[in-house]
């Protein structure tokens, strides 16, 4: 196992991107993006975890998820080229391990981890995060700004016909402290504040 794949997978223990029940990936409702519904923004009060018994949201000074990132059109198209090469390089390497298998792998949501995690990493932890999925060349406000865009755009897809959604969040250990600037751009930029919840006693 590679360095940059044990990266990826301590990522993908700290947050996830999910689809919808019917196994369909992306964030969604019926709403244009430019109009995203606080019913697909649960950071404030209308979270399904926000009145959990079992389950606490610890926020920084930022409680609500940004629907209007400042980000160039530019760097949007950089990010999802990257995220493109990173998703067809990952199933290719799938594939070839498991030739006769049937695979199934969402690149965007792994690279949604990835993503988040970068937020609170940094050294060669930060550097292999961001050469594994494609997007060095981008900053890292940049890059998180541009995959909110993503995610948000994603949003406006659904229709009579399709339904796109998706859930960000970042589950945590009792007592497990993060810095104020991580979980702004946790809940500002991925809709994913930092939720405390004891596993083992649930």
């Amino acid at each position: 196992m590679t360095f940059a794949t044990t990266v990826l997978s301590a990522a993908l223990t700290i947050t996830a991107c999910s689809s919808d029940d019917d196994g369909n990936p992306g964030s969604g409702n019926d709403a244009p993006s430019d109009d995203v519904p606080a019913s697909n923004v649960p950071v404030d009060g209308d979270s399904l975890f926000a009145t959990s018994t079992i389950a606490e949201e610890n926020f920084g000074n930022v409680t609500e998820r940004n629907t209007d990132p400042a980000v160039t059109e530019d760097t949007v198209a950089a990010v999802i080229e990257g995220l493109n090469g990173f998703s067809i390089d990952l199933h290719s390497r799938i594939v070839g391990e498991h030739p006769d298998d049937n695979t199934i792998g969402s690149g965007y949501s792994i690279a949604m981890a990835a993503s988040l995690l970068r937020a609170a990493a940094a050294g060669e932890v930060d550097s292999a995060l961001a050469n594994v999925t494609g997007v060095d060349g981008v900053a890292e406000g940049d890059l998180h700004l541009a995959m909110n865009r993503i995610a948000l755009d994603l949003d406006s897809r659904s229709n009579d016909g399709l339904l796109l959604r998706s859930a960000n969040r970042l589950f945590t250990h009792p007592e497990q402290n993060f810095t104020e600037s991580f979980m702004d751009t946790a809940t500002g930029e991925y809709g994913a504040p930092a939720t405390e919840i004891d596993f083992q006693a649930h």
